[in-house]
């Protein structure tokens, strides 16, 4: 499978970034998914990544539940894991192009190549389990919720084909995540 040869390429560059610039390692991290995955979806012919705007209503919806699953996170991530300090502003675009690019990669590329080979619920584990290893770092814990989480949103996109509200939903959950650690929103329960 094609697609897969991008998780190889993209540790390779990862490891080649000095570590001490965070930013830049996962710009170019994230970069290099974007660029091999909009490469493969072109050399492939990839139609239905979910570039359109039918049931964007649900936008609403998918910012909820961001927001319960991002709650949900971040009662069970690793607290030192989560220690990222920029202004909201910032936050907001880095986490935007983050999740595009994850969804352009998991959901928009190999869910649907998958998908076109064998049973849509085998497209879904297959893509699960391969988004819970690229967020392994985060404990055993965070690696089951990370599979839980990309279950959820591979259904979302099996259902509605839509890329932006996938989109969507992966930005709400990393930024309310980001907005709890950072302590800008601070929930009491």
């Amino acid at each position: 499978m094609a697609s897969l040869s991008i998780i190889p390429a993209v540790r390779l560059i990862g490891f080649s970034i000095p570590s001490a610039n965070v930013f830049l390692r996962i710009a170019l991290f994230y970069g290099s998914i974007f660029a091999l995955s909009l490469g493969y979806i072109i050399c492939l012919k990839i139609k239905k990544t979910g570039h359109n705007l039918k049931h964007i209503k649900d936008l609403p919806l998918m910012i909820f539940i961001g927001i319960l699953l991002g709650s949900l996170e971040y009662a069970f991530l690793p607290k030192e894991s989560s220690n990222l300090s920029m202004p909201f502003s910032s936050a907001l675009l880095f986490f935007l192009f983050f999740g595009y690019t994850e969804e352009l990669l998991f959901r928009g590329l190999i869910q649907n190549l998958v998908e076109k080979i064998t049973k849509p619920l085998y497209s879904i584990l297959f893509t699960s389990i391969l988004f819970t290893s690229v967020h392994i770092n985060n404990g055993l814990s965070g690696a089951i919720l990370a599979f839980f989480i990309s279950v959820i949103i591979s259904l979302v996109f099996l259902r509605k084909k839509n890329i932006f509200l996938v989109t969507a939903l992966n930005t709400t959950i990393n930024l309310f995540v980001f907005l709890l650690a950072s302590n800008i929103l601070v929930i009491n329960l």
